[in-house]
């Protein structure tokens, strides 16, 4: 009865915050270049380390750097909480990613490979970590800027947004390093430089109900509002099982293609468009969706499970492709329903310490995913391991009819 009074209130507050911040096109656009710098130099660090010192160790080195940072995204987003003006941070961060971007570029001009090797592996921690921190304040941002009734929409566009971007970032990056690695410096430097425009001229809420006190006070908070809070609790654990079973499956489609198919690199990349374009599908589609979340959370982790299992009976390429898309697309839909009722219950003024707690999700599901997914082909053949997938995200199905109060979230409701 505490977290369900504490939702009904939370559901006000956020409900006059968005009619107070109108500012929703601007935090689009402040996602989308903050999208698109960040996958390009996902793929320009790596690229660029792995050019200069040719040691696949140092750019898996440099790769962890930068995604090291978001193991500690529940740490900075409590920060973020905790400060009231926030458009201040977002512009420090952003000039302190292009500083890095520029020393980058003087590393590479240098020639002198310690150097270079130290400014990476320093860069890639450092655009990770200030990167966090863009991510809690456009979280706050997000959900200030909308009514409750928007929340589907809002999820859609900004899930539309990001891919995009995701897609276009490494598009950019990859063209650019054509031209060598100098050009592909600079041309980091400008994609960070892009994301000051929309954060300089977003003019909705700047503190975003602001938490009170320090930085101990505002972890505290957030980890009382975890334990008080049954549905957040709950949607914590669909959130990481379906990135733990994505995580999987990635290793597996490689291995079924090369090994059971004997294909090329080029087929799974036709898996992984599959799966994108009806990702995308099922976000526009997502919107349309009114009714309670359980249904929802229950038939995708259904669909995932008998698709994954239909790997026994079709062990071909065809198959692969139906099956990622159907896959694909229940992500897309359900995404969006899921992510709303999280805007829903996330208490008012936690945005930035909730959203950096499942961000560390992906993360940690990843490093379990691959130690799984390794363990499993080593012992089975691609087509058996896939079928196991299938059946823990069937059992995943069913668990999920537990939790009462994740389940019974009504979206889509005024």
């Amino acid at each position: 009865m505490e977290a369900q009074s504490h939702r009904g209130t939370v559901q006000s507050k956020v409900a006059r915050s968005g009619d107070t911040a109108r500012g929703l096109p601007f935090v689009l656009a402040f996602a989308g270049t903050n999208t698109l710098a960040v996958s390009a130099a996902s793929l320009l660090l790596r690229w660029v380390t792995l050019t200069v010192t040719q040691s696949p160790f140092l750019a898996g080195l440099v790769d962890a750097a930068f995604a090291a940072p978001l193991f500690a995204s529940f740490a900075v987003g409590a920060w973020v909480d905790s400060v009231a003006h926030k458009k201040r941070v977002a512009l420090l961060a952003s000039g302190v990613r292009c500083a890095g971007a520029l020393a980058l570029v003087g590393a590479i001009s240098s020639g002198r490979l310690a150097l270079e090797v130290g400014t990476f592996i320093g860069v890639a921690f450092g655009i990770g970590f200030v990167s966090d921190i863009q991510n809690s304040v456009r979280a706050t941002w997000f959900r200030a800027s909308m009514r409750r009734a928007e929340y589907q929409r809002g999820v859609a566009a900004n899930q539309i947004v990001n891919s995009v971007a995701q897609a276009g970032g490494l598009t950019l990056a990859g063209s650019m390093l054509i031209f060598g690695s100098y050009l592909g410096a600079w041309a980091f430097v400008g994609m960070f430089a892009l994301v000051l425009v929309p954060i300089a001229v977003y003019q909705g809420s700047d503190q975003s109900g602001a938490a009170k006190g320090n930085l101990s006070h505002s972890l505290r908070d957030g980890i009382v509002a975890l334990r008080t809070c049954k549905e957040l609790r709950q949607a914590i654990l669909p959130n990481f099982g379906y990135n733990l079973l994505l995580g999987m499956s990635a290793v597996f489609e490689v291995v079924f293609v090369q090994r059971w198919l004997h294909l090329s690199a080029l087929y799974v990349a036709f898996l992984s468009i599959a799966l994108l374009l009806a990702l995308l599908v099922g976000t526009v589609s997502g919107p349309v969706y009114r009714g309670r979340l359980g249904p929802l959370i229950v038939g995708l982790f259904f669909t995932i499970g008998v698709a994954l299992v239909g790997f026994l009976a079709l062990p071909d390429y065809w198959y692969a492709l139906c099956a990622f898309g159907g896959i694909g697309f229940m992500l897309g839909f359900v995404g969006v329903s899921l992510n709303a009722a999280i805007l829903e219950v996330i208490p008012n003024g936690m945005m930035g310490r909730i959203s950096g707690l499942f961000n560390s999700l992906g993360p940690t599901a990843s490093v379990l995913a691959g130690v799984s997914a390794g363990v499993l082909l080593t012992l089975l053949q691609a087509p058996q391991a896939f079928a196991i997938l299938g059946l823990a995200s069937v059992a995943m199905a069913v668990w999920t009819l537990a939790l009462r109060e994740l389940n019974a979230i009504q979206v889509g409701s005024a």
